[in-house]
Order: structure tokens, then sequence, then C-alpha cells
């Protein structure tokens, strides 16, 4: 069952900050901030999520966002996330489409770990606000493709092998490799809730598609090293390039090309498929490309 945030602020007594007051005052103008973990925010933001999130929250390490629970004695658990990426924004608008990229770059991280779509729990960021008190005005207008740049602490890296931290490696690789933030992108993007969902899902597989593929192509490999039944991309891109085979899903309009004799129409056959081998290339990729010497 899915708990949703309400609209109220994390307490701040506690945590150590008033202390800190007095180092802290040069920061007046701007706001109060927060501590999460070992950083100071001055922007937090309400997290949706499931079931799942309180262990993925407590395993997850990763030096461009965090993730913290609490509990309200009126409202119940209070989910939040922080990035030092936008802490130093100040406009509406710039706040809200970083915070959804990051939403988008979170789920897909976790997708891709998963190696399947149904085996994780989406989470949502649904606003922010200042740590201070100050109410933001959630306002999405665009995704902004490369959010990571605000000077920081180093990544923290991989501990242990759970979903959680391969997710938080990806999303420390994704702040310096486009490639592999391109990729957690067009895994975050996938929906299939609706018909509407579905069409433009199957569009967004084939990007996913065409992504890995570059991926193993710069590594020397071919995509039927990473199948798990002989010629299933083949299958995909059969049905996506024929709009007798997906209708509106097709990535195509209407042509006289024969409908091919097996193609993968299932969506989620297409979204398990895609996310398994994308996963597969972006390990060994990430392998070769970021590994430590």
């Amino acid at each position: 069952m899915a708990l949703r945030v309400d609209e109220c602020l994390r307490p701040l007594e506690g945590i150590g900050l008033s202390a800190l007051s007095s180092w802290l005052n040069p920061c007046a103008s701007v706001g109060r901030f927060e501590q999460a973990g070992d950083a100071m925010h001055r922007w937090e933001i309400r997290v949706f999520a499931g079931s799942d999130y309180i262990s993925f929250a407590d395993h997850f390490r990763c030096a461009h966002v965090s993730f913290g629970s609490d509990h309200d004695e009126h409202t119940g658990h209070v989910f939040s996330a922080y990035s030092y990426h936008i802490d130093h924004l100040d406009d509406p608008v710039a706040i809200s489409n970083r915070i959804y990229s990051f939403e988008l770059l979170v789920n897909g991280a976790r997708r891709l770990s998963a190696g399947g779509l149904e085996s994780t729990m989406r989470i949502e960021f649904d606003g922010y606000h200042a740590v201070d008190g100050g109410e933001g005005r959630y306002k999405v207008v665009a995704i902004d493709e490369d959010p990571f740049d605000s000077p920081g602490p180093p990544p923290v890296g991989e501990v242990g092998q759970t979903r959680a931290f391969t997710a938080a490696r990806y999303i420390d690789v994704a702040a310096s490799d486009s490639t592999v933030r391109t990729l957690l992108f067009l895994a975050g993007i996938i929906y299939n809730n609706s018909p509407k969902d579905v069409i433009l899902t199957w569009g967004t597989l084939y990007k996913l598609y065409d992504t890995y593929r570059h991926m193993a192509k710069e590594l020397g490999a071919v995509l039927a090293d990473f199948e798990d039944a002989p010629g299933e991309t083949g299958r995909f891109t059969a049905a996506c390039n024929n709009m007798s085979v997906l209708g509106l899903g097709a990535r195509h309009g209407l042509s006289a090309n024969q409908p091919p004799s097996n193609p993968m129409t299932g969506i989620d056959d297409a979204i398990e498929t895609n996310l398994r081998i994308a996963r597969k290339i972006s390990e060994r990729y990430i392998e070769a490309r970021h590994s430590a010497p």
C-alpha cells in the first residue's frame, strides 16, 4: 500500500542544528539548511513511495541524491529526499525541472538494477519546500538533461550487493557519463498504466534499445551476447517497425511492409527484455569504463 507525504515539514529538533546556528548565519538570506547524513541542505523534496521505500532508503548510498524517512504523530510516515544539485537554485521552475529529472534517474536506476519494471515500486517526487518553512511552487515544464552541475562531495561508491547500492552506483556514474545518464532517463520514463502509456512506451523502449546497442558497439560486443533467447531483440525491433503489428505503438506509420513472422507484441515482454539486456550491457560498460584501476 502506498504511503503519501502530506503537506508537513520535517521537524528540526534533535539533529544538532542549534549548535551550528552561528556558523549558518551567513546563509540566513537564502534560508536555513537541514542535515541529511553528512550534508546540509536548503530544500527538502517530498516523496511519495510504496512499501519498499524504507528498506531502499536505508541502503541507498549516493553522492548526488539522498533519502530519509521520519514519523509524524498526525500524518504517519514522512518520506523525503535531498540533493545539493538543487540547493543553490532559486527559480521554482528550475528547481522543479531538476527534481523531476532526479525522479526519473532514480527510478531508471532502480529498474536497471532490478532488470525489470514490476520488481520495484515507483518513487515519486511530489513537490518541495524550504527547510525553514517556505513552501516551494512545484511546476515542471521540462527535463533537465544534465542536472549534475554543482560541485560537491566525491561519490560515496557502491557498498554491498543489494539492488539499492547498484542503483546508487548507476547515478554516481551518470553524473559524469552522458551515455549512462541517457539510459537511466529512458528507463525512468517507462510506464504501462494506460493505453496512452503503452503507445508512448514502445517508442521509449526503442530509444533504450538504440542506446544500449551503441554501448555494446563501444565495448566491441554484439547484442546476441546479452540475449537470454536467440533473436529476441530482432523480434522486438520487427514489431516496433511495423504498424500492422503494433498499430499506434509502432515507431513508423503505415507502409506496404509485410508483417514479420514472429514479432514481440506484448508490452510486458518488451519492457522486461529491454531492461534485462540494458542491465547486462550497462554493467559491463561501467566495469570497463568506470572501475577503479
